[in-house]
């Protein structure tokens, strides 16, 4: 008896493996952890996964794949791409090769297609954007170290946000909804635009652009909710979801992310340092936690930190100084530490 008539479903487990790996890239959720374990179970879900293994052994995906199942004995990288690339997974495999090349490459579309797998990852880093021209004709704009997993088919196109911030503008096509899944909410266009922001647990914002965005939990029986242009949804962390309509600055300010620009109208200085620390790798800390209250207002670049950090400066006062833990801000008369 072959080994495939004893694993006769092993072509859709190693799709489902290499999905498995994407996600453990970026992380997996409370809830998405469980379903893994449950998953593995299955004897041709874990040889499955046994086989793409083998790509740990010149790509560190994760620590926690080696905790999981063990690294193959003897299973080189070039056996383990033959393996993989001879199956539909290789599309998804590729994807996460990506994570590994230079930033604002764009994936072999082409080869993908070839492969007859219709699932692509996209990814920025921190500070960094980019926007990307889907099969469908519809235009996918990534925010500071975000992850969206694409998979389109004949009949369905969907979308997982799986960390940080994205902007959709969606091709119409009536034949095939585009929904994006996004913590635990789902939002179901046609043709239309909106932005969806994760945040902390399974927490989320959704912001609609043009058009109209259904929007459901992913509770059963959760009532869905129907939003028009410049409504913003946000799903709170305790489940709750309220919806208001935003005003021209508000949804300037909600938006000015996509021209690489933060607009703050009165926050705290501790909340704009919540924002900023998004688009920046450098630790940025309070010298005195009352400087947290100081209020700020203004345009300032997410791009270029010292021109924000100069802008501070300037206009409120604040002042940088580097330290061996990061960014010190501190208030402009303050006595500053000795270098």
């Amino acid at each position: 008896m072959s080994k495939l008539s004893v694993f006769p479903d092993l072509a859709a487990a190693r799709e489902q493996a290499a999905l498995w790996i994407v996600r453990m890239d970026r992380g997996l959720s409370a809830a998405e952890q469980p379903e893994f374990s449950q998953w593995l179970r299955g004897p041709a879900n874990r040889r499955a996964f046994e086989e793409l293994g083998g790509l740990w052994d010149d790509m560190d995906v994760v620590s926690v794949l080696a905790e999981v199942c063990p690294r193959p004995a003897g299973r080189t990288l070039r056996r383990a791409l033959q393996v993989a690339l001879g199956t539909a997974a290789a599309a998804v495999l590729a994807a996460l090769v990506l994570q590994f090349m230079p930033r604002n490459t764009e994936p072999p579309v082409a080869q993908l297609a070839a492969t007859g797998m219709r699932v692509e990852a996209f990814a920025t880093a921190i500070g960094e954007q980019r926007t990307v021209t889907l099969r469908d004709g519809s235009l996918l704009t990534l925010n500071t170290d975000s992850l969206v997993e694409v998979s389109l088919s004949e009949k369905q196109r969907q979308l997982n946000l799986l960390r940080g911030e994205a902007h959709f503008e969606v091709a119409h096509d009536v034949t095939r909804p585009f929904v994006v899944a996004a913590g635990a909410l789902a939002a179901r266009a046609v043709g239309t635009a909106f932005n969806i922001r994760l945040r902390a647990g399974q927490a989320a914002d959704v912001l609609v652009t043009s058009g109209i965005v259904q929007v459901s939990g992913s509770a059963p029986g959760s009532t869905p909710d129907s939003l028009l242009a410049g409504q913003l949804l946000e799903l709170k962390p305790d489940g709750t979801r309220e919806v208001q309509q935003l005003d021209a600055t508000a949804l300037e300010s909600r938006l000015a992310w996509r021209r690489s620009v933060l607009i703050f109208d009165g926050e705290t200085l501790a909340q704009a340092l919540s924002e900023i620390a998004r688009y920046t790798p450098r630790h940025i800390y309070l010298a005195d936690s009352r400087l947290g209250n100081v209020r700020i207002a203004g345009y300032f670049p997410a791009d270029n930190l010292p021109v924000l950090l100069g802008s501070l400066r300037a206009n409120f006062g604040i002042v940088a100084t580097d330290t061996d833990t990061g960014l010190r801000l501190s208030a402009a008369t303050e006595r500053q530490p000795q270098q």
